[in-house]
């Protein structure tokens, strides 16, 4: 079966929308108010969208709030905080939402990244002592 041609107003709405989620990761708009904010249809936009971009809309814009949710773990906002900022409904929300994506949650992924960090700085401080 053909491709359907895709409408350009729809080619031009979702390539909009993926710079504006781009730049604005906290959002809380769904896909369908996304869709009418630019006058096209919800289904257009997330056909359009995972055929252009290999990925449905709202694993994108999940990608785009966890990466943020790193972001703000490194420096150093509480998962509580993260919550609020990020629109989660509660604490524990965001951290089943973050630990389905990542198979590890926020908490024992800053732990790591901490870990790095000090390891990072005594190999440095041996390298500089020798």
């Amino acid at each position: 079966m053909p491709k359907k041609e895709v409408n350009r107003s729809v080619q031009v709405a979702a390539m909009q929308i993926k710079k504006y989620l781009d730049g604005h990761p906290y959002t809380h708009l769904s896909t369908a108010a996304l869709a009418r904010q630019y006058h096209i249809s919800r289904n257009a936009l997330q056909d359009f969208f995972k055929e252009k971009y290999k990925q449905p809309l709202g694993a994108y814009k999940l990608k785009l709030r966890l990466g943020e949710a790193k972001r703000l773990l490194r420096m150093g906002k509480s998962v509580k905080e993260i919550s609020i900022i990020l629109r989660y409904s509660s604490p524990s929300s965001f951290s089943n939402a973050f630990k389905n994506y990542y198979n590890i949650s926020a908490k024992e992924w800053i732990n790591k990244i901490e870990s790095r960090k000090t390891r990072k700085m005594k190999n440095n401080a041996r390298t500089t002592d020798q």
